[in-house]
């Protein structure tokens, strides 16, 4: 799967976000503009949630995995 571009709103603003998603687990590397955000990532073991090790806030956790979850759904379909 390619990279591809996911826009979430913090606060009233609108954020592009690159993702790398990994070829072989079904996890996602996210950038914003050069910066590293970090790796989120589905854990099925817990409802499906969007989850990270990385230091970023749960709400834009959450935000990003919706965006990723919209991407991946027309692909799904095919």
């Amino acid at each position: 799967m390619e990279p591809f571009d996911i826009q979430i709103n913090i606060s009233g603003n609108i954020t592009t976000l690159l993702v790398f998603p990994d070829p072989y687990e079904p996890i996602y590397e996210v950038y914003e503009d050069k910066n590293r955000l970090g790796v989120v990532y589905k854990d099925t073991d817990n409802n499906n949630c969007w989850c990270s090790d990385e230091p970023i806030p749960m709400e834009i956790i959450n935000l990003i995995g919706k965006q990723i979850d919209a991407y991946e759904a027309p692909a799904e379909g095919i």
